[in-house]
């Protein structure tokens, strides 16, 4: 079984170096470390090429995102007949065992191997970004359960299967995710043209319509360095809680989802049918009022800009890097 592991980086030479030990500590070795660097101006390049030169280094012409960037590099995985292929983020490293708690499920043959799409480990945070003046265990388990609104549920795995410290779940990010050869195959691979935000949850999405499963293995951690803040504001004796990302983000996070719901439109009628589409963009068209109404109760105003712009561009199916949008070279991200 051979496995190849793709790591996407823009303009984070510090945290891509600690990412890229932790790969290089697993117990379970990697055949192939595939970096795909986005057109990073910060000296990534030369980094690539003097302390990790045994490595691949994708270096792209221009930015092409989260989306584009991992699409490129579990291409070139599937091109060159590698069995899984592993997702890492950048800003996060895996634990030494990570791999290796993903890979028994495979070996182990309780779980039938060609009905698995995605293995995916638990995401944590180091437990100082939590609170440091708490006594903790290493790390803080994170506990995904929505994204921009949106379910991530899980569920006990199905068909008889009992195993301890695996579900099966519905949709994954794209950290840390094992992805099956024949789920490439199947479905494809993830759609460039998102760019960032929603091209993960699409992808988990195509994988289940075509009859793969997504598990999550607990014993497998991956740990994510970046903190997300959440800015609040009382109103009425109830607080308000919002993620406080970058306004930018915003316009990606509203647009394409709108544009997942068109795609799936089109490829499949059946399953996604008009009144059924319908009714998930008037969810969404619903969902992004209250999202403007509650972003000006907290006086997060300038993600209202940019929440118009996205909802906007998904109606009128424009993809990509968004025109009024700041390109991520405009913008100062955590190195």
């Amino acid at each position: 079984m051979r496995i190849a592991t793709v790591v996407y980086t823009y303009n984070r030479k510090k945290l891509l170096v600690k990412c890229l030990e932790s790969l290089l500590n697993q117990i379970y070795l990697i055949d192939e470390i595939i970096v795909v660097d986005d057109a990073s101006t910060d000296g990534t390049e030369q980094l690539l090429e003097q302390e990790f030169p045994n490595m691949t280094h994708i270096r792209l012409s221009q930015e092409l995102g989260g989306a584009g960037s991992v699409r490129e590099g579990m291409k070139l995985a599937y091109e060159k007949g590698y069995d899984w292929v592993w997702v890492v983020d950048d800003d996060a490293w895996p634990l030494d065992n990570a791999l290796e708690e993903l890979v028994k499920v495979i070996t182990r043959g309780q779980i039938p191997v060609d009905t698995i799409g995605v293995l995916v480990g638990h995401r944590v945070w180091p437990a100082d970004k939590v609170d440091p003046s708490i006594p903790r265990t290493k790390f803080e388990i994170i506990q995904d359960t929505s994204f921009a609104g949106y379910p991530l549920s899980s569920r006990k795995l199905e068909n008889g299967i009992s195993l301890e410290n695996i579900e099966s779940v519905s949709q994954v990010f794209f950290s840390g995710i094992l992805v099956s050869r024949k789920a490439i195959e199947s479905v494809g691979l993830p759609l460039k043209e998102f760019f960032i935000f929603w091209d993960d949850i699409e992808y988990s999405q195509r994988l289940t319509d075509n009859g793969f499963n997504l598990y999550q293995v607990l014993t497998s951690y991956v740990v994510h360095t970046l903190w997300k803040p959440y800015k609040s504001k009382r109103f009425f004796n109830r607080t308000i809680s919002l993620e406080d990302y970058q306004d930018w983000r915003s316009y990606y996070v509203v647009r394409n989802e709108i544009l997942m719901y068109k795609w799936q439109y089109r490829r499949d009628p059946l399953r996604y049918t008009f009144l059924r589409t319908l009714l998930r963009i008037l969810i969404w068209f619903l969902r992004t009022v209250k999202q403007i109404i509650l972003r000006w109760l907290i006086d997060d105003t300038g993600k209202i800009k940019f929440i118009l712009m996205g909802a906007i561009d998904g109606l009128l199916g424009r993809t990509g890097r968004g025109k009024e949008a700041p390109p991520k070279s405009h913008i100062v991200l955590n190195k």
